[in-house]
């Protein structure tokens, strides 16, 4: 499935005003579906014109702890990982 954004040009200016905040930026957007189309490969193409995109005022992390542990696991499967637990970098 792929995502293509129809976007307005005046807009761009201020998406990218945004952009140039320093840190990790979290979005919402709310958007119109223009359309929904399959190609012969099977792959699915969403297109859709964002109505608004606003940065949260607040985040919660909701990555619950068993999610570490099972990436951790997949670490030390992979060799990444040295005698005292510590990733190789």
């Amino acid at each position: 499935m792929r995502f293509e954004w129809i976007l307005d040009a005046q807009y761009l200016y201020s998406m990218s005003a945004i952009a140039r905040i320093g840190g990790t930026n979290r979005y919402i957007i709310y958007c119109l579906v223009r359309t929904v189309t399959q190609n012969d490969s099977g792959e699915i193409l969403i297109s859709g014109s964002p109505y608004l995109i606003a940065q949260p005022t607040a985040y919660i992390h909701k990555k619950p702890d068993i999610a570490y542990i099972k990436e951790y696991e997949k670490y030390v499967e992979k060799g990444l990982v040295d005698e005292d637990g510590n990733l190789y970098v």
